[in-house]
């Protein structure tokens, strides 16, 4: 049998779900339509618990989608072998957790879209994190295993898009690590992921602040420590995807003149148009095309170790728009700068592209 509705009736509010039915086993946790088992559930706004029988080896597609209860607590036993896609999108679960022994090893899409927690944890045979997977959650503490390795980073919605946790990762991941509650690669200081809470340890083991890392969070400041050496493309920017404003207004870059940031890639901060205070490291040698396209940036000082500075830079900020050409200062003179374009009642006014510029 499969469980597709609890309804009204029932007015327990620690509720076990029969393992047995007019003599069959119950098997499945299903579905109606789009919705969970809870959709229609009203008799409490909070239940203190669901017990799922031994005998439940799947939860369908939507299975627990959009309950309207609360429920306080969850086990999902280690006879379960498969987690459907929209498993529980939307639904509140206080703490939900995993039988020792789980052999679930992907958690697929919008698994826990728009879902809300205190606690979260993952059995440690979870691998991947599918596309959309935790888009939109609000979980306090979310638990990943020690053989946790990838998650969607490169669709329009990826694993995190939006979503607001706190993840802590098994100290045995060989593969993952979370510091400051960023996800870190432990093979090349690759940063994945960071969330709204998030402060880059600088502690040297983040070389590298990926795709995406940072896009689409609540962040006002942010300081790069001397270990990170690439800002990739998007980093803190938007794609074009996003709808809703960067909130980043302050950028700090840590260096001793030996180590610190080298490259600032393809629209790392493009949208973010709050972005006022950028001073630049004095070990940059590349701004990315577009790295800082429509910010809010007034007056900024390219250091003298800047080899170049890719087209549209700066596009569309303040201090491409202005007369004042003290706006911009180069500490040396020989920088490839293609966009230092001044307009004026959309006639161009000034364009500066050194005679014995070579690409970087």
């Amino acid at each position: 049998y499969t469980l597709r509705h609890v309804t009204d009736k029932c007015k327990d509010k620690d509720i076990v779900i029969p393992a047995v039915y007019n003599g069959k086993p119950v098997t499945k946790i299903g579905k109606s339509g789009y919705y969970g088992v809870f959709y229609s559930y009203t008799a409490y706004d909070e239940i203190n618990s669901v017990t799922i029988p031994d005998s439940v080896t799947a939860i369908d597609d939507y299975g627990f989608s959009y309950s309207k209860c609360k429920i306080s607590e969850m086990v999902i036993p280690n006879t379960v072998t498969y987690i459907g896609d929209s498993a529980f999108p939307g639904s509140e679960i206080g703490s939900l957790t995993f039988e020792e022994g789980s052999t679930i090893e992907t958690i697929k899409e919008d698994c826990f879209f728009a879902f809300t927690s205190s606690e979260l944890r993952l059995p440690d045979s979870v691998k991947v994190l599918g596309k959309n997977a935790f888009h939109a959650a609000d979980i306090d503490k979310l638990y990943l295993g020690k053989n946790f390795e990838s998650f969607d980073t490169s669709r329009l919605y990826s694993t995190f898009t939006f979503a607001n946790i706190n993840v802590i990762i098994d100290e045995a991941n060989p593969y993952l690590m979370s510091k400051g509650n960023c996800i870190i690669r432990k093979s090349d200081g690759w940063l994945l992921r960071g969330f709204n809470n998030s402060v880059i340890p600088d502690d040297g083991s983040v070389k590298e602040i990926g795709y995406r890392a940072f896009m689409d969070l609540d962040i006002e400041t942010i300081t790069i420590p001397s270990s990170v050496k690439v800002i990739h493309s998007y980093a803190f920017g938007d794609d074009g995807t996003d709808w809703q404003e960067c909130p980043l207004k302050s950028v700090v870059f840590k260096s001793d003149g030996t180590n610190g940031t080298q490259i600032i890639g393809y629209r790392a901060f493009r949208n973010c148009e709050l972005l006022t205070d950028v001073q630049l490291p004095d070990t940059l040698l590349t701004i990315g095309k577009e790295a800082f396209y429509n910010c809010g940036i007034e007056r900024i000082t390219i250091p003298a170790s800047v080899n170049a500075v890719y087209e549209n830079a700066f596009k569309t900020c303040p201090i491409s728009k202005t007369d004042d050409m003290t706006a911009m200062t180069f500490e040396k003179p020989d920088v490839w700068y293609v966009t230092r374009i001044t307009y004026k009642d959309g006639v161009l006014t000034d364009a500066y592209i050194p005679t014995d510029w070579q690409k970087y």
